[in-house]
Order: structure tokens, then sequence, then C-alpha cells
């Protein structure tokens, strides 16, 4: 059976995956804030990874997956709480692949005063992202919902149906504020302590890999509560594909640069990196192309 994607027009392809979009959200929207006001009686686990997993996440992913296939019967999904991850076909020139991160920031969900949490999706055609979508549930004013997305062509994204203003890259000469989250346990990086003497910020407590990736993108403050400030950079090691690709593909679209520690541009993504059991980015550095020169230089120093 084809994709009903395979073989249509732009214009028809855009307006497909925004219906898938839109299902997406008024079906898992309900489902989130059940379980939000039911997380008293959550049960919580801890993967062998150290991150959290709820039946929460699998509820939500269960929907999404639903709604995709009904859209998309041929396509290949690869989402997070997948028992045995499918390993995806880098080799397929029509290949429509769905990645799904139900719950992106579980430590947050499941506390009461956490916000910073979202569900992400991107799709993918021959290795390179063509949209992508983030729920926020409760970072707009008064705990309101906030929906990202954004398709290929033309360079623009939308928050709840309305265009949003992708902001300049400042005018200084270095990153004042920067996202580097680090995994649990993991040792700070070796360039921190430079980042600080230049007197940066630096975010290293992960929450929403996929929200920070969104702040690199386009500026968010006017339309949360608390105003979330944009980063001017994003840094991360061994981030998986859910985490990144919705995230990326956004900054894509906003004209930012996503490169490895190398330089070299992350997307399309590699066959390499595709053909893992779980997909993981080794290093992905985001953001305008003079903050992402200045930090690789200083990373090469410090190394």
């Amino acid at each position: 059976m084809d994709s009903v994607f395979k073989n249509s027009e732009m214009k028809d392809e855009k307006t497909r995956i925004r219906k898938v979009f839109c299902d997406i959200v008024n079906v898992i929207l309900p489902i989130i804030q059940k379980y939000r006001h039911e997380i008293q009686n959550l049960e919580v686990k801890h993967k062998k990874n150290h991150t959290l997993l709820t039946e929460a996440d699998i509820a939500v992913q269960k929907a999404v997956v639903e709604i995709i296939w009904d859209h998309d019967p041929a396509c290949q999904i690869i989402a997070e709480e997948d028992i045995k991850p499918g390993i995806l076909d880098s080799n397929s020139t029509d290949q429509y692949t769905w990645i799904v991160d139900p719950i992106d920031g579980t430590r947050e969900f499941i506390s009461s005063k956490g916000k910073e949490f979202c569900t992400a999706v991107c799709l993918m055609f021959e290795r390179m992202p063509i949209g992508a979508m983030v729920l926020l549930p409760e970072l707009g004013h008064k705990s309101r919902p906030l929906l990202i997305e954004a398709t290929s062509h033309p360079s623009q994204i939308f928050l709840n149906g309305t265009p949003i203003a992708i902001p300049p890259t400042s005018e200084k000469d270095i990153p004042k504020k920067i996202s580097a989250t680090r995994s649990h346990g993991r040792k700070p990086y070796l360039f921190e302590s430079q980042l600080a003497a230049f007197g940066c910020t630096l975010k290293t407590r992960t929450t929403s890999q996929t929200i920070d990736l969104l702040r690199v993108a386009t500026d968010l403050s006017a339309f949360t509560e608390p105003p979330m400030d944009s980063f001017d950079l994003f840094y991360r090691e061994k981030q998986k594909l859910w985490d990144g690709a919705p995230g990326i593909f956004l900054n894509y679209i906003a004209g930012r640069v996503v490169v490895n520690e190398n330089g070299q541009s992350i997307i399309p993504f590699s066959e390499d990196i595709l053909d893992q059991s779980t997909p993981v980015l080794p290093i992905t550095v985001v953001g305008p192309p003079k903050y992402v020169n200045w930090f690789l230089a200083l990373c090469s120093k410090t190394h």
C-alpha cells in the first residue's frame, strides 16, 4: 500500500500534514489534561537510561500512532516508548517516517507546578524532516495550550494557526543565553567555565529538549506564562532522534544552522544514524551561523 502522501501535490501534501497535526491535538489534549488532573495517582517507572515513564506516555503515544496510521497506513513510525524501536530503511527512496515523542519533559509533567513538557511529532521523507508540530499543553497564558507547527516551503512557523515572527539574530558578537543541558549523571562540559567567563548564561538542567530548541527557533516570551526568553544557542550530546527532530526542523525553517561538532550539517540525517535501533545524534549544535561558528571555535580550543 502506498503512502497517502506519495506523489501528492506540494500544496495538498501540506494540507494533509496539517490535518494530521490537527487530529492529533484534538485527541491527545483531553488525554493529557486527564492525566495531569490525576498526577498524584500516576505510577512512575525509571527506565534503564534514568528517564521516567508513566502510563500517560504510553496512552498519548498510542493515540498519536493510531491517528498517524489512520491517515498514512503505509508509513513507518519511530516512537520513544516502543518496546522494540523500528529501524528506518535509510535506503528507501519514497519512505515517509513519523517520529513521535509522546511527552517530552516527563519529570515536568509529573510535577504539579511543572509546565515545560510537550508532545512533539516530526514527519520525515528521504531522511529529511518536512513537517513538525509541538503541542505545549499548559505554557500559554492562564495555562492554555499552544500549538507550534510548520511544513516545508514557505519558511513559516505557525502558533495556534497564526504565522509567528522569526526573530532576527542579535547584534551581539557572542551568544549570551545557551541551552547546554546534560543527561543524568553527566559531568559538566569542558566549555562551561569558558562560557561563564564570557558572561554567558547556561541552562544545564534538562526539562524538555524540544522546548529548548523551540526557544532558539522563535521568540515565545509574549505568549508563554511565565515568559520564556529565547536561547541564542542549543548544544546537546547523544540526543535521541525523537528529542531532536521536531525542534531541529523548526530551526531549519527559521534559518538557523543545525550542525555537529565539526560544523557539518546533520540534516538530512545520515544513514548511519537512522540504521540504529535507537537513532542517536552524537552532537547537536543549533543557532544562528555566527553564534555556532564562535561556539565551535571555542570548543576546539577547549579540547
